[in-house]
């Protein structure tokens, strides 16, 4: 996607279908951004309550412990478009209650719900893709898919700051609104989906029984997972150290910048997972891409300042653009992989699991760290989470990254 001619060529012309889910959901994930910053101020600015900010916080993350898996089960059931689009009428009709109301109770339990649904329109979206294209094109898929979420990661705070700053919270939530509208024209026009059948005789607790145990039959995809579970729970401490770390650079500037190197690092990244794809096994390139990562987040945070032939913080923006170039290809490369081996019955299952848990590893990432700081230097914090990375990637190259698999 870089020169002219190999635009021509790019899945995004040469499928339609591809071409408008990926459109719908950049405009659709703008607006979750527009949303994210609007909702964020106004509560603060309703409450003066940092507290009462950070329990929103908390509100809004508890779903994804729940509800990627409820969603996958979904998809896996209903048809996957229907269900795509119920989220968003359901989305853009829940954000338009924050143009009327500035209740917080009702902003806690909207909250909570946006969120649930999100999680169930995530699980439907990644389970679709391998409906939508050919089995041989689902790499660069991602990768599209991966540069689009760079992308709104870099202009959608941008955007909502814009929104409400120059128009108010009502235009705000209106435009939100709109941008889930945009979602659902798109799916209208999507054709290649077929429509799955309810699925007879069996529950719940079956179905997951059966996707853990197709999981389970593989040692690969259990240590890719454990390796995406270590990498979710490493990476929490540098979320967490991120703020602290900005906080004594003089400038409360440099958080922004570190945020917008990363997704720019992320987007080059999301670009070249294809073209190196092709150079490399999958496997090998995700440990990689993987330690890449852990290198590139923890070096950001250990870059020493070298005076005055470099200035202040430069080596930390460089070193976390590296970590999210690697980021950007690891991801890729993880969702290509899980879509390449598993069974379309269970695609939805699968992904909703495997989210649900980097999620909750996450989670526990952030709290231990946020602990641990109040008895060590965030330095050592930044180690100890870069070290179980590096560690898990290390072994998970050892015992499979040199078996030829793709």
């Amino acid at each position: 996607m870089i020169a002219p001619g190999f635009l021509k060529n790019s899945l995004f012309w040469r499928s339609r279908d591809f071409s408008l889910l990926w459109s719908g959901q950049f405009v659709s994930s703008c607006g979750g951004w527009i949303n994210y910053v609007a909702l964020n101020v106004l509560l603060y600015e309703i409450t003066g309550s940092g507290t009462a900010l950070g329990l929103f916080f908390a509100v809004r993350t508890i779903p994804s412990l729940l509800f990627g898996a409820v969603g996958g089960f979904l998809a896996d059931r209903f048809d996957k478009r229907r269900l795509m689009m119920a989220c968003d009428v359901v989305r853009a009709a829940s954000v338009l209650v924050f143009v009327w109301s500035r209740d917080v109770t009702a902003f806690f339990v909207l909250g909570f719900f946006l969120s649930a649904v999100d999680k169930i329109y995530f699980s439907c979206s990644s389970s679709v893709l391998p409906e939508l294209v050919k089995k041989p094109d689902l790499m660069e898929a991602n990768s599209c898919l991966r540069i689009s979420q760079s992308v709104t990661a870099i202009v959608g705070p941008a955007m909502g700051g814009a929104l409400v700053g120059f128009a108010g919270y009502k235009l705000a939530f209106m435009a939100d609104s709109l941008t889930f509208v945009f979602s659902v024209a798109t799916l209208l026009f999507i054709t290649s989906l077929s429509v799955r059948p309810v699925r007879k005789g069996q529950g719940i607790l079956q179905e997951f029984k059966e996707a853990f145990s197709f999981f389970m039959s593989s040692g690969i995809f259990v240590l890719f997972l454990i390796l995406r579970v270590f990498d979710g729970f490493g990476s929490g401490a540098y979320n967490t150290v991120l703020p602290v770390f900005s906080s004594g650079g003089g400038s409360g500037s440099l958080y922004g910048w570190l945020l917008t190197s990363w997704g720019a690092g992320a987007f080059a990244g999301a670009l070249a997972a294809s073209p190196l794809c092709r150079r490399s096994r999958l496997v090998s390139l995700y440990c990689w891409a993987t330690m890449l990562m852990a290198v590139g987040m923890g070096g950001a945070f250990l870059a020493p300042s070298c005076g005055g032939w470099i200035p202040e913080r430069t080596l930390s923006l460089v070193s976390i653009a590296l970590g999210g170039f690697g980021d950007g290809v690891s991801g890729v490369v993880f969702s290509t992989l899980l879509m390449r081996r598993t069974p379309k019955e269970m695609m939805g299952k699968v992904f909703g699991c495997v989210s649900s848990l980097v999620y909750m590893a996450c989670g526990a990432g952030m709290y231990l760290s946020g602990t641990a700081l109040d008895f060590f230097p965030y330095q050592h914090v930044v180690v100890a989470g870069t070290a179980l990375i590096l560690f898990a990637a290390a072994f998970t190259y050892f015992r499979v990254g040199l078996r030829k698999i793709q």
